[in-house]
């Protein structure tokens, strides 16, 4: 059966096979066309038509058209009339050339044509069918691999980096000429050879090739012997290709290597350079130009040693330097940084820095800013830092001794005539002087003429306790060649005597040895030594006194308070009561000692507050008038615009009736005592002067008189405690020890003008102040009121502790009564009904109150709390100033200030909280 029978058969199984066959003819995707004898397109398709872009016109022949006839077509049609089926390769074809025909459309295409007979019936051939298939896409799409294929290759082989591809093996199965090249061998002799056949470290190779494979993709570096001998080092790139091929692009990177050794070997012999010149590098971003400490600073090795860091970590912020450098010379640092910044672009300062172990040194750092191309943009400073320490020692020696003699004459005068201390050359051998500079004659107060005729002896002074022959040895030790410095009293021309500093060398001059003293006046700094000897020895006899006064309270706490309740039951006609109101009389007297002894100790409890001297002084002049009597004239000059002080008042009143008592008592014949105010400002070189004041803003207080005036072994007495000159009976010497305790107290300062038979002046400054707080009037609690609150009682003195329970009990509350905190909390955990009060002494063994309250509270939150003291030093006082937030009773206390003190702080509505963060 041929095939035509059998598709005919087929046909026949399918319900309308001519509906089936126009679909297909229609719609093929190649172009039908049925051409008859007389070369007459009797039916087209659909491709067909959009193939050559036209509409065959009912005349048009094929076998008159002249494209036909040359493009072979008519040919073809022809045969397949004959019986043969013809086929063509694919051609390109241009149907807008076809002649008698109307092109609508068309455009050239790639063609291939098949041509086969239409039999009849009968067996007849009535029409050829030419079927024409479009292979422009396939073309195209071929030209466009090819064309790829083609730059691709021309990249392949163009490239200077090496590439080849490996086959699943690891063979090379293509190589570019750089491969050759790289490698050493032409790449035809590289094909099939295995990709480690070139490298010397094997181990290194197969298991970058393990971590490859496991990876996908890899980068690494080998060394490789090439077949001439050289030594090169390769860099490769590995990726997979297609499915089982590797993508290897290799560099050579054997230059690079050789940088980069040469760089360490560089940066190795870059440091050892720097090691021994102690020169570090550095550098520092400018990422951040408004917080110029928030960069990133780069340091050397070298670098980090000579700021004292260890050279493990060589990145840092500013802050790793501003550590080192000397708090003294931050400000000079950072100018010279700033003017770099703003102005100069270069960073150029000399300093000091702090090492770890607290070792000065002296560093010379030198920067300049390095800046973007074309904007201008700081990026970063690019910097040195050399530690110069002992150069500059050397030429500080050398500026002392042989430079002021190699330089010029005018030179070496200049800074010979200009220099602070006082300047001698000797003669080595007579000791006699052969220079001095201007200083020196101020300092002796003879000319230039008259100290040449002089030596060192003649300077000499024969003060008692001095050690003249000291000073000499160490003059002669100078003159053997070690450098002696030490203290000499200087005798001056006018026989006066001044403390001195002398540093003596031995120098070589003009190729002459000589001696160079330079001698410099110490003579406030001894003062100031003396004056600070004089305060240390008040400031220990205070604590003594203080620590007397605190013992003292307490007794004094039993004698009046068991006094006064004594009192409080005897009537007017009781024969006892005259004695018993003589025993409190004397212990208000002791009291009243007892606060002056706390004062001078500056141990006292002080509520200051804003005040006006003058306002003090005016209410106390009728008073005064009164005290120094009708031979003594006072008088007031009071600064009108005088700022106020921080001061308790009643000791306020201590301080200007002690000193104007004080003032009368050395005028006995009368006199004049002239109190002044005045607001003055201490500058820093007078706190330079007295360490003890801070400078800033004081006012004044001055009480003179023209009396007899102190001798200068009173005055270095005056203040102590006891100390008088008064006869027996006529004073207690705690006026002025008093008066000296509040104004330290207060943070001031006391000092003393007096010649004998000239007048005192004392002249007392006070941390002023400008704007005052209100103070609010506080009222008076009841004498002895009454309430039935359970307190804590806690005090370490059995009879004090005897003598409040008595009283508090008398007022109607109830007492647990302990003698030590740990005591008190096992006794409040037996005590089911809670406490209201803690009545606690401040300093005890084993805990003291403030410890013991805030035990009590995590179990009472709202607990209140009174803490009594009869001393200060404690940590409910803090420098001696009393924080107005915490209850507090100092002793000695009367059975009604202890009374009415316990009602006031349990009706205080004052919480816990705020008590306790005015104790810390």
């Amino acid at each position: 059966m041929s095939d035509i029978d059998r598709i005919s058969q087929q046909l026949s199984a399918v319900s309308d096979p001519k509906a089936l066959l126009a679909g297909l003819f229609s719609f093929a995707p190649v172009g039908f066309a049925v051409i008859g004898r007389e070369g007459k397109i009797i039916l087209s398709n659909r491709e067909f038509l959009n193939l050559f872009g036209t509409e065959a016109p009912p005349d048009y022949r094929i076998t008159t058209d002249n494209i036909a006839q040359r493009s072979g077509i008519l040919g073809m049609i022809q045969r397949s009339f004959q019986g043969e089926t013809v086929h063509t390769p694919t051609f390109w074809y241009d149907p807008r050339e076809l002649t008698n025909v109307k092109i609508t459309g068309g455009k050239r295409v790639a063609i291939s044509l098949t041509t086969f007979p239409l039999h009849s019936a009968n067996k007849e051939i009535q029409s050829v069918i030419a079927v024409f298939k479009d292979h422009t896409a396939e073309i195209r799409e071929r030209e466009s691999a090819e064309s790829e294929r083609d730059r691709f290759r021309a990249v392949f082989d163009s490239s200077m980096n090496g590439i080849a591809i490996l086959d699943e093996a690891g063979r090379f199965i293509d190589v570019n000429p750089a491969a050759g090249i790289i490698l050493g061998a032409p790449p035809d002799q590289l094909l099939r050879l295995h990709h480690a056949s070139f490298s010397i470290d094997k181990d290194n190779l197969q298991s970058s090739w393990r971590r490859y494979q496991s990876l996908g993709q890899l980068q690494w570096e080998d060394r490789i012997q090439r077949p001439d001998g050289s030594i090169r080092y390769v860099e490769y790139e590995t990726s997979r290709f297609a499915t089982n091929y590797t993508l290897m692009i290799f560099r050579d990177i054997t230059e690079r290597k050789q940088a980069e050794q040469e760089l360490l070997e560089k940066q190795a012999h870059l440091t050892v350079s720097q090691s021994i010149a102690r020169v570090g590098s550095w550098e520092q971003d400018l990422d951040n130009i408004e917080d110029i400490d928030a960069n990133t600073l780069r340091w050397s090795d070298e670098c980090c040693r000579i700021f004292g860091y260890e050279p493990i970590q060589t990145e840092y912020t500013p802050k790793y330097f501003w550590d080192r450098v000397h708090p003294a010379d931050r400000q000079i640092v950072d100018d010279a940084m700033q003017e770099a910044l703003k102005q100069s672009g270069t960073f150029n300062v000399e300093h000091r820095i702090i090492l770890p172990d607290g070792e000065q040194r002296i560093v010379h750092g030198r920067a300049d800013i390095l800046r973007e191309p074309g904007t201008g943009r700081m990026l970063k400073l690019i910097g040195t830092t050399q530690d110069i320490t002992e150069r500059k020692q050397t030429e500080t020696l050398l500026q002392k001794l042989n430079d002021q003699l190699r330089i010029s004459e005018a030179n070496y005068r200049e800074i010979f005539e200009k220099a602070a201390d006082a300047i001698f050359v000797h003669d080595l051998k007579s000791g006699g002087i052969l220079d001095v500079n201007h200083q020196a004659c101020e300092l002796t107060g003879y000319t230039p003429e008259e100290l040449f005729q002089l030596s060192i002896g003649d300077f000499s002074a024969k003060e008692q306790g001095y050690d003249q022959d000291k000073a000499m040895q160490a003059i002669r030790e100078a003159a053997a060649g070690k450098p002696q410095t030490f203290e000499w009293i200087f005798r001056r021309k006018d026989n006066t005597t001044r403390w001195v500093e002398v540093n003596v060398i031995r120098a070589q001059i003009a190729e002459e040895n000589r001696i160079l003293g330079f001698v410099r006046d110490i003579e406030e700094r001894k003062k100031l030594a003396v004056q600070l000897l004089q305060a240390q020895r008040l400031e220990a006899i205070g604590r003594l006194a203080g620590g007397v006064a605190h013992d003292f309270n307490n007794l004094l706490t039993i004698i009046n308070g068991y006094s006064e309740l004594l009192l409080t039951d005897t009537t007017p006609d009781d024969p006892n009561r005259e004695l018993l109101q003589g025993i409190h009389e004397a212990g208000k007297m002791a009291a009243a000692l007892t606060k002056q002894l706390l004062a001078f100790g500056r141990r006292s409890i002080l509520t200051p507050s804003p005040m006006q001297l003058n306002t003090l002084i005016a209410q106390l002049r009728n008073l005064l008038r009164r005290l120094i009597g009708e031979d003594v004239e006072l008088e007031t000059i009071l600064d009108p615009a005088l700022y106020q002080v921080m001061l308790d008042p009643a000791q306020g009143e201590q301080i200007v009736m002690n000193l104007a008592l004080n003032a009368r008592d050395a005028m006995p014949t009368g006199g004049s005592i002239i109190i002044e105010t005045r607001n003055i400002r201490l500058d820093e070189m007078y706190a330079e002067q007295h360490p003890e004041v801070q400078a800033g803003d004081y006012v004044v207080l001055s009480v003179s008189d023209n009396g007899v005036g102190i001798s200068k072994e009173t005055r270095d007495h005056i203040f102590e405690p006891f100390f008088t000159t008064k006869e027996i009976g006529k004073g207690a010497g705690m006026g002025l020890a008093t008066v000296y305790g509040i104004v330290k107290q207060a943070e001031g300062q006391i000092l003393i003008y007096s010649e004998e038979g000239h007048g005192t002046t004392f002249k007392i400054y006070l941390p002023a102040i400008v704007v005052a707080p209100e103070v609010e009037s506080a009222e008076l609690a009841p004498a002895m009121p009454m309430g039935d609150e359970t307190i804590l009682l806690v005090e370490d003195e059995e009879k004090v502790r005897k003598y409040v329970r008595l009283v508090l009990e008398t007022c109607g509350y109830q007492l647990l009564v302990a003698q030590d905190g740990p005591s008190a909390l096992r006794m409040v955990r037996r005590h089911a009904d809670g406490i209201q009060l803690l009545l606690t002494d401040v300093i005890m063994p084993q805990m003291n109150g403030h410890q013991l309250a805030e035990a009590l509270r995590k179990s009472y939150p709202e607990l209140k709390v009174l803490y009594m003291s009869g001393y200060t030093d404690d940590a409910v006082v803090r420098y001696g100033i009393l924080t107005s937030q915490i209850p507090f009773l100092q002793k000695p206390f009367t059975p009604s200030s202890l009374a009415g003190k316990v009602r006031e702080t349990l009706d205080n509505p004052v919480s816990s909280e705020i008590e306790s963060a005015a104790l810390e």
